[in-house]
């Protein structure tokens, strides 16, 4: 069973968890979405694995929120303690 995993932001703390769960990703069974409101930062080399999807939005915006969160089987939030609401 595929396990979606919804990571909210995707600042310079996330780049060992984003590598640890794209490198666990067949084994794992997971399919990762980042949802990030400047995904530029986001190194090629990662931006273009199969087991990645990146969305660009802001958490703020309920569309976009709901809908992703949706999507997720598990939600991690990257955002500073002050963006949790």
């Amino acid at each position: 069973m595929l396990r979606n995993i919804l990571l909210i932001g995707a600042g310079k703390s996330t780049a060992y968890l984003i590598d640890y769960l794209l490198d666990h990703s067949d084994k794992e069974r997971i399919s990762l979405c980042i949802l990030d409101r400047e995904t530029a930062h986001i190194p090629n080399h990662i931006a273009s694995h199969p087991a990645l999807t990146i969305v660009t939005g802001s958490v703020t915006d309920p569309v976009i929120r709901q809908k992703q969160i949706a999507l997720a089987d598990i939600v991690i939030s990257m955002l500073p303690a002050h963006m949790h609401f």
